[in-house]
């Protein structure tokens, strides 16, 4: 059952698990502030520590997050799904889930208007339209 509502991202994301596992860059499918599911060329066992950057934020994302799941979705594909250790990291995944509501934002007005917006435009316009509707970090649903 989750306990947070998740927020779609398809943004970079890298998977660190001390010397035994480093990952390149993987793509990051959801977030919430309890955690994150994103992809994996190998499989991740339950309970492993892990070291999750993202990049894409100033100054980066980076978390300590223990694996809760990983399901294989093809020949080396995995969805791995993380859960944040720290409260500080739950803290400053709500900013991260910000991200992937712009990121998402700016991805519709370039199909639907053809327009394309830098990170700052994009957060300027979405702001203004969505910022008020932002569910609070602390939002309940049936997910983790």
């Amino acid at each position: 059952m989750r306990a947070f509502v998740r927020h779609p991202a398809d943004i970079p994301i890298e998977i660190e698990a001390g010397e035994r596992i480093t990952h390149a860059i993987q793509r990051l499918k959801n977030i919430s502030i309890g955690g994150l599911c994103c992809q994996s060329p190998c499989f991740l066992e339950n309970g492993l520590l892990v070291t999750v950057r993202i990049d894409l934020v100033t100054p980066a994302f980076m978390a300590t997050g223990r694996v809760v799941w990983c399901h294989q979705m093809a020949k080396q594909k995995f969805e791995v799904g993380i859960q944040f250790l720290e409260a500080k990291d739950v803290f400053h995944a709500h900013r991260v889930e910000q991200l992937c509501y712009i990121e998402d934002y700016r991805r519709k007005v370039l199909q639907a208007e053809g327009r394309i917006l830098d990170g700052r435009s994009a957060a300027l316009e979405w702001m203004a339209k969505y910022a008020a509707d932002l569910p609070p970090s602390s939002t309940n649903d049936s997910d983790t």
